[in-house]
Parts: C-alpha cells; structure tokens; sequence
C-alpha cells in the first residue's frame, strides 16, 4: 500500500518494470499485491521516522520477562543443522559475488561456528575475501 497524504500531482516510477506512472490528486493512494517501491524488503514512510522519533515507548515491566535456561546440546536435527550450515555458506557466497566481503566473511564464521571448521575450499575463500576486504 501506498498513500500521498499531501495530494500533489507528482511523476514516480515503479522499479519493477520501470514504467512511469502519473499520479493525480485522485491517485494519493494506491495498493498491489506486489510492493510499490525498491527494494521491496525496505519500509519506506515519508511520515513514519518523524512519527517514530518522536514516539515515547513504555517502560518494559520486568514481570513480563523472563529468562529460560538454555538446553545443553543441539536442538535441531541433523538435516535442519546441515540445511543451516549449508545456508550460512550460500549466504558468504552471495554477499561476495555482490563485492559484500565483510558479510561474506561474517557468514563463514557462521558457518564455522556450527560446524567447527570450514570446508578447505572456503579457506581459500576466506583468504581471498579478507584480501579483497583489505583492497577496498
């Protein structure tokens, strides 16, 4: 959903296709069942930074919370440890193709901390990245 409270006639393009779209007074608001902007995961809110810079949260009461004991072991199967290792791995993998060497390195030392070593090829990959990281 979008909305324009101020109802000014404005261009704006939608990233997807690219085509522009001309907004008029009655257009102040639109809805799709695809996201309205790029990249799609983001909040955008002209009106929602000052409303929530200005918010006042409540104080947590401590009644409310309270700390579990944490259970000694894993606790996932074998197969959902192997898909989450495998996971942390094609994450280093992305993040280093979009030139992200530091997230790329943080998801090997995910990685490596399920797992307790990484794969040799990742070393290597661990190396070259950290170069790269420091060429930058």
């Amino acid at each position: 959903m979008r909305a324009e409270p101020q109802r000014l006639p404005r261009e704006a393009t939608v990233a997807i296709d690219a085509t522009p779209l001309r907004r008029t007074t009655r257009d102040a608001s639109s809805a799709a069942a695809q996201p309205l902007w790029w990249p799609s995961a983001k909040v955008a809110g002209g009106y929602l930074s000052p409303f929530l810079a200005t918010a006042r949260p409540q104080p947590l009461r401590s009644d409310l919370l309270t700390d579990r004991a944490a259970v000694p072991g894993r606790n996932l199967s074998d197969e959902e440890f192997n898909d989450a290792v495998e996971l942390a791995l094609l994450l280093a993998e992305c993040d280093a193709r979009w030139g992200d060497y530091g997230a790329a390195l943080n998801a090997l030392d995910a990685a490596e901390a399920l797992e307790g070593a990484l794969p040799p090829e990742y070393e290597t990959k661990r190396r070259h990245w950290r170069a790269e990281r420091a060429s930058v």
